[in-house]
């Protein structure tokens, strides 16, 4: 007879009921007993140690499980020979070797698992570079989950608008979406921690009626959180065979898994945005490029008496700016500059559709009178706006514009408002800038609403700047607005450049007001100038600070001086240019390359007339010395020069840190 049976016992329950735990210890001691000589002479006995409850006399206490005791006691069946003493140290001495020997299965048990994890993650990753498609790998990890037991349940559920609903799921059929904050799963997203739960009844008490464990006999509860997302969703796999229930291994399984779907769900949502980015990109550059095709018009050809330029610089978004500008053969020029409420593609239309009934609107108008004869402004603006006027209110839709015609001969304006900003006249005789505004509505606010122009008289030098509310609207990052004070006093102070210098102004001032802010509205100006009596065509040119640009330089100055280019003149005016340039390269610049400098040529009937600028800082040619002849001194020669060749040479700073040197010398008759 084997001395472990003959002498080890346990309590005297139902040996069905006794605990596998306490089993576990009995035996353990039956084997010391069976492998010692002096077993025969001994027995165990054993039994479970309540909460508060005392050891038997010579008992040791031993932990055979997470939150379970139990007590073992040696006997003899000669006492004389074994002293209590003697009993309780040899049961003390196995009762550490019990739990050492536990402690090891658990060891081994724990890496067996965490190699079972990490197995199954690498798994994963080699799925993930298999490019499946997301709901395909969500699948894999919850068929990972259960692939010991096929029998088992598993669904991953992933919030979304605020409720949990099904991604994946394995042997069931589910689709409602469950409450995080109530039942189970209540309870688990509350405590943000994983629960098991052993036993029908004890699901039942705890569940609610719509989850899709419901009469399960072991439930496993898994929540899922992300440093991004916080709650990510949650993992159950449950049964119902009334199999022993799911430990902790199990759980740190399902824990690793989750994080996986974790990465492929936030992975796939990602590149979702990524996509829809790119889509929204793409369409916003079409976007662009039809606003840019039909709705901004090109500036005409230059004209003897009228500098005209356009800007447009689109927003983030599409919007509805639109500019045209139409030329008659009697010599006028109509300009239109328009915004449609609202962004994006709709207002994109809308402004498109207003330019062609504008446009139909002064065909048919022309068509009504003699030939030779212009349609006033206020007639195509009121056809027009018959013609669209019911459609906007319809849409609650509206469009404000300026319809303006130059008159450069007879030097007058006359303009048509309809609820549009101001359009600004800057006056070369007074030096003031007069705000032009009608009476006019928006088309769309009122349905045959009638139009009269206004006139003003227009001078040389003049300017008239007609603009979008983007300008005056544009934020700092204060959030304050340019306004149109600011606008104003730009206009003012580069009265004296280029219809397109002064929009080129305009826009640098502006994106520097506007700093990191970006644009709410499309920014869209239209610049028009008076030229004075029989002054030529302007031109400009921008070259680098580098001497290999002269040049490029010299060939430009000999286009504007067309027919002095080859005499005796435009040598002297090409030598005063270059020495101007390089002294600009040598003492503004220090010789670095890659810096702008801007020439620009204002020609009259009786003048040469040039403007150099320059970014170079503070620094001016009158402090450059006067040349010593006597070769005492090297420099100053250039100075020289070009001092004997212009009539006039004055350096002026503008307010924004440019140098600004004009040069003027009389035409030779």
């Amino acid at each position: 007879m084997n001395p472990a049976e003959s002498c080890t016992t346990i309590p005297k329950e139902d040996p069905k009921t006794v605990p596998p735990a306490l089993s576990k210890l009995v035996e353990f001691f039956g084997q010391r007993l069976a492998s010692e000589p002096f077993g025969r002479d001994l027995s165990v006995s054993a039994g479970l140690l309540p909460a508060g409850g005392s050891l038997p006399e010579g008992a040791v206490c031993v932990d055979v499980a997470e939150g379970c005791r139990a007590w073992a006691r040696l006997s003899s069946l000669r006492p004389e020979c074994w002293p209590a003493g003697a009993l309780a140290a040899l049961a003390r001495g196995w009762g550490e070797a019990y739990a050492s020997n536990e402690r090891e299965i658990l060891l081994m048990e724990e890496l067996a698992v965490d190699w079972e994890s990490l197995q199954a993650l690498y798994d994963l990753s080699a799925d993930l570079q298999s490019a499946l498609r997301p709901q395909e790998m969500l699948k894999r990890i919850l068929g990972r989950a259960i692939s010991n037991e096929p029998a088992l349940r598993a669904v991953l559920l992933v919030v979304r608008d605020g409720v949990l609903g099904p991604r994946a799921m394995q042997n069931l059929d589910f689709c409602a979406d469950l409450d995080p904050a109530v039942g189970l799963i209540g309870q688990c997203v509350s405590e943000q921690r994983s629960l098991v739960l052993q036993g029908h009844d004890q699901i039942a008490a705890a569940g609610t009626p719509n989850e899709p464990w419901n009469g399960s006999t072991s439930l496993a509860l898994v929540p899922i959180t992300t440093a991004a997302r916080g709650l990510f969703g949650l993992i159950a796999v449950w049964r119902y065979d009334g199999a022993p229930g799911f430990n902790s291994y199990f759980v740190r399984l399902l824990e690793a898994l989750g994080q996986q779907a974790a990465l492929i769900v936030e992975s796939d949502r990602l590149n979702r945005t990524l996509l829809e980015s790119e889509r929204l990109r793409q369409e916003i550059f079409i976007g662009s490029l039809i606003q840019q095709l039909l709705l901004i018009g090109a500036p005409p050809a230059a004209s003897v008496r009228l500098e005209v330029a356009n800007l447009a610089l689109p927003s983030q978004t599409v919007d509805g700016d639109f500019i045209d500008m139409f030329a008659h053969p009697d010599g006028t020029l109509d300009v239109l500059i328009g915004d449609v409420m609202g962004k994006g593609i709709p207002a994109a239309l809308l402004g498109a559709a207003t330019k062609t009934h504008i446009l139909r609107a002064l065909a048919e108008k022309s068509l009504e009178l003699s030939s030779g004869e212009t349609p006033s402004p206020e007639d195509i603006i009121n056809c027009a706006s018959d013609a669209i006027g019911t459609d906007l209110v319809t849409l609650e839709r509206f469009v404000t514009l300026c319809y303006a015609r130059v008159d450069p001969t007879a030097r007058r304006l006359t303009l048509v408002d309809c609820g549009h900003p101001s359009t600004l006249h800057y006056c070369a005789q007074t030096g003031e800038v007069v705000p032009l505004r009608g009476d006019g509505l928006p088309f769309g606010v009122l349905p045959g609403e009638r139009y009269i122009q206004i006139e003003a008289a227009l001078e040389p030098g003049d300017m008239l700047l007609l603009y979008s509310d983007g300008v005056t609207e544009a934020k700092n990052p204060q959030k304050e607005l340019y306004g149109e004070e600011r606008l104003t006093a730009t206009l003012r102070i580069c009265s004296h450049l280029s219809a397109a210098g002064l929009l080129s102004e305009i826009r640098n001032r502006v994106m520097e007001f506007c700093g990191d802010e970006p644009l709410g509205d499309d920014f869209t100006c239209l610049a028009l100038k008076i030229r004075p009596d029989h002054a030529e065509p302007a031109g400009e040119v921008t070259i680098l600070s580098s001497y290999s640009d002269l040049e490029k330089m010299r060939h430009w100055a000999s286009s504007t001086l067309e027919g002095d280019a080859a005499s005796e003149l435009g040598d002297e005016i090409k030598l005063g240019l270059t020495e101007v340039i390089v002294n600009v390269i040598r003492h503004g610049y220090h010789e670095e390359p890659g810096h702008p400098i801007q020439i620009r040529a204002e020609h009259d009937a009786k003048s040469l007339v040039f403007y150099v600028e320059d970014w170079a800082g503070e620094w001016a040619m009158a402090s450059i010395p006067e040349p010593i002849f006597t070769g005492e001194q090297d420099g100053g020669f250039g100075v020289f020069i070009v001092r004997s060749i212009f009539e006039d040479v004055i350096l002026n700073r503008s307010e924004d840190g440019r140098n600004i040197l004009r040069l003027s010398k009389s035409r030779k008759k």
